[in-house]
């Protein structure tokens, strides 16, 4: 059905092209025009990162670099991932740095439109040229309460009207700075900020709570102190190769005789012996559709939860229901074996969707195996290295049933398990409540500007 919008010639800006007035495009700029509404640039500084020199590239420690993959689908920055890069480096780009609780917002790529803000300090470190670094110049207004504004539909649906370009979109920094951001009583905006602030501590708690269970688990299976050799070469016998029916040389890597050599050490068992499992289904292309229930891809998972957004696929709720034996549920152990191989993660959200054939459900045979203990040892170095090691080789990664029903578990003791899983348990929980907040803070800004506009029309 084809959709008008009449618009006059008077309102016409720099873009001449319909997609840039469309309806919706129409009615946020009218809700923004209430009285204390101004430009982005008129309250904060907005400027963009540096790409590392080229023939530059990252080091083992250093100084922090974030980039676009670093920012999380909570809002957050995940510090975990974040690379580092040299001082000689760094003093090439020393002029784009960033501190905490700036706002970093993505102006390239799929993911024009992805906010974060810093939510620790690193001390000194650097965003890439992808992004834009954005921060209040005014004393009466704070980050979180930018940060809450670009997060909700108001700030979004800029940014897509704003951004051009379709096979590589980006997001011009003279654009940004001409966002149209309201400006609320004093105590609207420090209840905003105030909800914000507590979304960051639980996030931070959420983290803190998971790096102590990682760090648990890596003393108890005695990682932390595995040490890899890096040879110049290595061999190996006709037998092995017999044997394993493989002849690529990755596959016999001296990291990967190592964690073999080390599970040797450990109580182990196979994943098939504590779990069966069934595949998600492939439902074909043909059978998406515009809106509807989600179509749950590789591409939509993390080892820490779902990832959705505008490039997600749907199906139709007929497809949905004939197909409903693939949804996830809370409580579901789920594990993908196509692409990036190997992530697992316990559902604790519910979500109306039906997993593809690059994930597989599992389920526990020994329920005395708590189910967080499960997913974390298999997101843990010792079984990314087992499912590393039975994918390569390939451009494309695919983990055959056989070799996932190899894959072999470490165990330890009833209590150090459950220790284990309390803490990614509650991390869970903090994480949960941390993005209930910002749904608070997005809902918050959406009910003041409707408000506002309703006033002053």
């Amino acid at each position: 059905m084809a959709v008008w919008s009449k618009v006059q010639q008077k309102t016409l800006s720099k873009r001449l092209d319909a997609e840039y007035y469309q309806p919706k495009f129409l009615e946020i700029d009218n809700k923004l025009k209430i009285s204390n509404t101004t430009n982005l640039i008129n309250i904060a500084n907005v400027s963009g990162g540096k790409r590392l020199p080229k023939g530059e590239t990252f080091s083992e420690q250093g100084i922090p670099y974030i980039r676009v993959e670093d920012i999380n689908n909570v809002g957050y920055i995940d510090i975990n991932k974040v690379k580092t890069i040299s001082k000689k480096v760094w003093s090439k780009i020393k002029n784009y740095s960033i501190a905490k609780d700036d706002i970093v917002l993505t102006i390239v790529g799929n993911t024009v439109g992805l906010t974060g803000i810093l939510q620790k300090d690193l001390g000194i470190s650097n965003i890439t040229e992808n992004c834009a670094k954005i921060s209040s110049k005014s004393r009466n207004i704070q980050n979180e309460f930018l940060f809450a504004i670009l997060i909700s539909k108001y700030g979004q649906l800029q940014v897509e009207r704003e951004k051009v370009g379709t096979a590589q979109p980006k997001l011009a920094l003279e654009r940004l700075r001409n966002f149209k951001l309201p400006i609320f009583d004093e105590y609207n905006m420090n209840n905003i900020v105030k909800i914000v602030q507590q979304s960051k501590r639980l996030f931070i708690e959420s983290q803190d709570l998971y790096q102590q269970a990682t760090e648990l688990l890596d003393k108890e299976l005695e990682l932390d102190t595995l040490e890899f050799e890096k040879p110049i070469n290595y061999t190996a016998s006709f037998s092995e190769v017999i044997t394993n029916n493989r002849t690529d040389s990755e596959y016999y890597q001296v990291h990967f005789r190592q964690i073999e050599e080390h599970l040797k050490k450990l109580n182990t068992l196979s994943l098939g012996t504590i779990c069966s499992y069934i595949k998600g289904y492939e439902v074909g292309s043909s059978l998406y559709t515009e809106s509807g229930p989600i179509f749950i891809r590789v591409s939509n998972f993390t080892k820490h939860g779902f990832s959705f957004g505008d490039s997600d696929k749907h199906i139709s709720d007929s497809t949905y229901n004939f197909f409903k034996a693939y949804k996830p549920n809370i409580g579901d152990i789920l594990l993908t074996k196509d692409g990036t191989v190997g992530m697992c993660y316990v559902v604790d959200q519910e979500v109306e969707g039906i997993i593809s054939s690059g994930i597989v459900n599992l389920t526990l045979l020994d329920e005395s195996i708590p189910k967080e203990y499960l997913a974390l040892v298999i997101n843990s170095k010792i079984c990314q290295m087992q499912a590393n090691r039975d994918c390569s080789g390939a451009l494309i990664s695919h983990w055959k049933p056989q070799d996932i029903r190899k894959m072999k578990i470490p165990l330890l003791d009833i209590d150090t398990m459950q220790k284990i899983n309390d803490l990614v348990v509650a991390s869970k929980t903090a994480l949960r409540e941390s993005k209930q907040l910002l749904e608070q803070a997005k809902n918050r800004v959406e009910q003041l500007i409707e408000k506002a506009s309703k006033k002053d029309n």
